[in-house]
């Protein structure tokens, strides 16, 4: 006799995505805004304000953590599903025996 068992394991990942698609968006803004001062400050040149060398260096701080945690929350990701793509993988390869 024989029987078919099925095991589901998952991991929720939701939270992480969510938190991703913020730090992606963050990324977006920060990356323009920095777009926009570093066009303001060609124009400018040499005569460039205090006001814009700063705000520009602020940008580029602010760009540079928002893309650390895009990086970061990636690699989160990537740890949780981790495991689940080898399951997964291991599962097809036993029933399709293949090598994932």
């Amino acid at each position: 006799m024989s029987s078919n068992i099925a095991v589901s394991i998952s991991a929720d990942v939701t939270g992480l995505t969510a938190k991703l698609a913020v730090a992606k968006a963050d990324l977006s803004a920060t990356t323009a805004e920095l777009r926009n001062l570093a066009a303001q400050m060609r124009e400018a040149g040499s005569s460039a304000s205090d006001n814009l060398k700063t705000g520009l260096a602020q940008a580029a701080a602010s760009a540079s953590s928002a893309q650390s945690s895009v990086s970061r929350l990636r690699g989160e990701l990537a740890k949780a599903r981790g495991p689940l793509d080898d399951l997964s993988c291991r599962r097809q390869s036993a029933r399709l025996f293949q090598v994932c």
